[in-house]
């Protein structure tokens, strides 16, 4: 009872019945029996402290530089994310919180450590790459929950000299309570701004991925990888298709699978497709949420799904057994955070828009320009 109050505490009352509320939605569909493993992925937006670091493109976030980054908007953000992971986990902590657009250990460590998150006891990794504006990837876990093993980066050069470095791939094994090793890895790919040159960029990150996985497909017993962050593209591009080859899960193809017997063609449902418990599906094809929501981020008006859960055959194909083998999970058990704190009304009423920290140089005060996504494993 008294690590429920203490969550509890983290919440203004005016939102804790919504949160609770949405607490409840996340849960239904799963039997009374099994406990939850909750994941979330979060791209938070610059969160930079306001110094300059040497050798990296960061003067903007100081309190001389374009965007006035000063210690006053610095710890709002800070209590701003702090708000945001407490919401998600609802009564039980969160169990990893997967942090993409990060600068150093010091935000981090303010995050866990100087805000009221500190009563929830969250240890983290971090990466250190060579991003020229110095933005990492980073991971929040549980201890008790989750028992580090190994972590290590990932790191792919660019396609020409001219490309700058990209943020490096964070891999974490551990052990869950289940005895379970799971890998995870966040992803934060290059920009769509870039265009081809990213693009291709991108497809050689995935194509990098893809050797790391299939090697742990071969050594792994039972194999539970989730890839996860800010991928900067969606389905069906080649990144997904050709270089990481990812499938959808039954019930979201917009192909259905075929067979022919006596030279006839029928359709077959891709509900009775089998999950092979060696390849990885994507959980975020068409992701919705309320307000007409579908996906994380929105750009010139339009919904876009840039960040994901990508997950083995092997986390799904335990779902469809009784009694289940876990850990486990569904594609239903894969949502879009859509706290109303999170979002802003659009200026023309034509529905809703993340609420940005920035927009442009301008201040806006707001959270993230993305959108939380969140995974429940059962167990």
């Amino acid at each position: 009872m008294s690590k429920l109050k203490t969550k509890l505490h983290l919440l203004p009352l005016g939102i804790l019945f919504t949160l609770l509320t949405w607490q409840g939605e996340m849960m239904r569909g799963s039997n009374p029996p099994y406990r939850r493993f909750r994941i979330m992925t979060y791209n938070v937006e610059n969160l930079f402290d306001t110094l300059h670091a040497e050798g990296k493109l960061d003067e903007e976030f100081t309190p001389l530089g374009s965007r006035k980054w000063d210690s006053r908007k610095y710890w709002r953000k800070q209590g701003q994310l702090c708000r945001v992971i407490a919401g998600v986990g609802g009564i039980a902590p969160a169990d990893l919180v997967a942090l993409v657009e990060v600068e150093n250990d010091s935000v981090i460590a303010h995050l866990t450590e100087r805000t009221k998150l500190r009563r929830l006891g969250y240890q983290y990794v971090i990466t250190h790459g060579e991003d020229l504006r110095g933005i990492n990837v980073a991971l929040l876990y549980q201890p008790h929950r989750f028992k580090l093993c190994q972590q290590d980066s990932l790191r792919v050069p660019p396609i020409s000299n001219k490309q700058r470095q990209t943020r490096d791939v964070l891999h974490i094994a551990g052990e869950l309570v289940t005895g379970d090793t799971l890998d995870l890895f966040i992803c934060h790919l290059p920009s769509r701004r870039e265009e081809r040159m990213a693009e291709r960029y991108r497809e050689r990150i995935m194509q990098r991925l893809r050797t790391y996985t299939d090697s742990l497909f071969r050594t792994r017993q039972k194999p539970s990888i989730i890839l996860t962050g800010d991928f900067n593209a969606w389905y069906p591009e080649r990144c997904f298709t050709r270089d990481l080859n990812v499938l959808l899960t039954p019930g979201t193809s917009p192909h259905p699978s075929s067979r022919t017997e006596n030279g006839k063609t029928t359709l077959v449902p891709d509900t009775l497709t089998a999950f092979s418990p060696h390849r990885l599906y994507l959980l975020t094809y068409k992701k919705e949420a309320r307000n007409h929501i579908r996906g994380t981020y929105k750009f010139q008006g339009e919904w876009n799904q840039l960040d994901h859960f990508i997950i083995s055959g092997n986390l799904l194909d335990h779902a469809t057994q009784t009694p289940p083998i876990t850990p486990f999970t569904t594609v239903h058990n894969c949502r879009i955070v859509d706290f109303p704190f999170l979002l802003k009304n659009e200026k023309n009423g034509e529905g809703v828009r993340p609420y940005r920290t920035f927009l442009g140089t301008f201040h806006q005060g707001g959270y993230s320009d993305h959108l939380p996504l969140i995974l429940d494993l059962y167990y």
